[in-house]
């Protein structure tokens, strides 16, 4: 499985979650295998560097994430994300604590509220 967080910058594990596309500046990429972190890397978000945003989603499906932790996700992006097969998880706050928690299986798949967006939920 590969692991996308979004980054508001790359700070990595001890970096904060970006919360709407727009601060989608870097990827936290993981691979997790049965339960463990084999590798990890950050990569640029290319499309927002660019001032390019609306391709934000392109650029992130170009690395092959199977699951995507983000917070506050307008229904639009979910929808994408969905139909590429990509399950979305919502999460503010910091990094490590949203990896430890989605590795203890402690997060939940995001959900839309009655706005079209998801909201941003902190175990």
């Amino acid at each position: 499985m590969r692991l996308g967080i979004t980054l508001k910058n790359g700070g990595g594990l001890y970096g904060d979650i970006a919360r709407r596309l727009k601060e989608w500046k870097y990827f936290f990429l993981l691979d997790i295998e049965d339960n463990k972190v084999k590798g990890s890397r950050i990569v640029e978000n290319m499309a927002a560097q660019n001032g390019k945003e609306r391709f934000t989603i392109d650029e992130l499906l170009k690395y092959r994430v199977t699951h995507v932790i983000s917070g506050d996700i307008g229904n639009g992006v979910k929808q994408k994300l969905e139909n590429a097969g990509i399950e979305v998880f919502d999460y503010c706050g910091n990094v490590k604590e949203a990896l430890e928690d989605f590795l203890a299986n402690r997060t939940t798949s995001a959900r839309l509220n009655k706005e079209d967006s998801i909201t941003c939920s902190r175990r």
